[in-house]
């Protein structure tokens, strides 16, 4: 009867450190899968405020770029428009921006550009930019393309009034390669591709930027853009993109921004090991 007695004690006992062991490894496990889902709220949470850091600097990124290349051109205007009064035609050759400077009538018809004068009557081929700024009675300047065999081609020309002589119209051709490289100044070291383009989403000048991301990017966009930055997310390949783009008033023009989701979210990507 003791032995009898003493192999349940030990049966108890066995299945009382069982039922413990048990519980033990249940409680674990709880607070396992507890810790587990609050690491996955907080790295959700974390990937959300990276989106919002990397969309805030985005737009911030363009917004000063935008006024970068705006004032560019904006200073173009005025060193044609003070140059030519000192010099006609010296206006081509003091700013490394233009391409050319032509002074015309109305009509089109060349009085003078970076040559000087033209040995016999000539008259610009391309009188788009002439037509309209003179049906905008208002418009100081038009901004468009212009193309012409023998006086230059640009894809973005600025058609202006000239203040010393008002039936005078001044065509400054404006170089493509230098507004690339001015892209290039404003992008600096940071990851991101930049383009101008034109109001049908033409691109003008850019920096690394491929024509399948870029063809990807203008068909996110939206059709019509603002001073105030669109962003929109692209996924051209494999790959996602974030894009931004802003107005350039006054120019037709609008300024787009893209960058490789993954290298602006590299930071974040970095502390990945840490919810482990």
């Amino acid at each position: 009867g003791a032995t009898q007695t003493r192999a349940s004690d030990a049966r108890l006992r066995l299945t009382s450190k069982r039922g413990t062991s048990l519980w033990i490894v249940l409680g674990t496990l709880a607070t396992i899968l507890s810790v587990a889902a609050a690491a996955g709220l907080q790295l959700r949470k974390d990937h959300a405020l990276a989106l919002e850091q990397i969309e805030r600097e985005s737009r911030s990124f363009i917004s000063v770029s935008g006024a970068f290349v705006q004032s560019a051109l904006d200073r173009t205007q005025a060193t044609v428009l003070v140059s030519v009064r000192i010099a006609p035609g010296a206006g081509a050759s003091a700013d490394p921006a233009l391409l050319n400077v032509i002074a015309t009538d109305l009509q089109g018809n060349v009085v003078w550009d970076r040559n000087g004068a033209p040995p016999e009557p000539r008259r610009v081929t391309d009188t788009g930019l002439i037509q309209r700024l003179t049906a905008a009675q208002s418009a100081k300047f038009i901004a468009g393309t212009f193309a012409d065999d023998e006086f230059g081609k640009s894809p973005i020309a600025l058609a202006m009034r000239s203040d010393s002589m008002p039936d005078q119209v001044l065509l400054a051709l404006i170089d493509p390669a230098f507004l690339t490289g001015m892209l290039e100044s404003a992008q600096g070291s940071r990851g991101v591709s930049l383009a101008i383009a034109d109001a049908q989403s033409r691109k003008i000048a850019g920096t690394t930027l491929d024509d399948a991301l870029y063809a990807s990017t203008t068909q996110a966009l939206p059709a019509s853009v603002t001073t105030s930055p669109t962003l929109r997310y692209v996924t051209s390949g494999s790959a996602n993109y974030l894009a931004s783009a802003r107005l350039i008033p006054g120019y037709d023009l609008r300024l787009i921004s893209v960058t490789r989701a993954a290298d602006a979210l590299s930071a974040w990507y970095q502390s990945l090991p840490l919810y482990s």
